[in-house]
């Protein structure tokens, strides 16, 4: 059997281990950043757990050896389950999130609990639209649960809910951010999210 390995975006806690595998799949617009090495000595600073990972890699990720690129739409079978392309950008560029056809939808970054790496404040509309685009799937398909990258999982159609109006009330919550040095970003929290912008 064949094993396909598909990057939801090209950030390094996704793409780690892309060299140790033949070929890996990745939206279009990230093919080539993942086609590259990547030098993420900055996070030397951050937790030892994360420290101790990549350090064993001396901070450096390899190139993936053959990057296939995705595309809205795309499908792929998996012997007995299929599945489906979403281009979800907003955490990232080309940020994707699959759907099975057993009703199974795969969020990568873009939605998950916790910490929520969002774009700038200008392109909000552009995640705004991938959540939309997501929770349309629930009236227009058999979605039955979400299963982000991060933090709890399965969840369901209110992750999607509560992300979409979190984002849109960050503007009514915009006086109470702080500066993270390390990360260079505004931070904002809800009851559920910690925002990172």
């Amino acid at each position: 059997r064949k094993l396909l390995v598909v990057n939801s975006h090209f950030h390094f806690d996704h793409r780690g281990a892309n060299n140790e595998f033949l070929e890996i799949y990745i939206h279009e617009s990230e093919k080539n950043a993942v086609s590259l090495p990547l030098d993420i000595s900055y996070i030397k600073d951050s937790s030892k757990e994360l420290v101790n990972e990549y350090g064993k890699k001396d901070f450096i990720l390899k190139p993936s050896p053959m990057a296939n690129s995705l595309k809205e739409g795309d499908e792929f079978d998996l012997g007995g389950i299929k599945v489906k392309v979403f281009h979800t950008p907003g955490h990232s560029i080309g940020s994707i999130s699959l759907l099975t056809d057993k009703g199974d939808l795969f969020t990568g970054d873009t939605a998950h609990y916790g910490a929520m790496y969002l774009p700038k404040k200008r392109h909000f509309s552009v995640i705004l639209d991938s959540i939309s685009k997501l929770l349309e799937l629930f009236e227009n398909s058999n979605v039955q649960e979400i299963y982000p990258s991060h933090e709890e999982y399965p969840v369901g159609k209110e992750l999607l809910e509560k992300l979409y109006e979190g984002i849109t009330n960050i503007e009514n919550i915009w006086d109470t951010k702080t500066k993270d040095r390390f990360l260079g970003s505004w931070i904002l929290e809800d009851e559920n999210f910690k925002y990172i912008v």
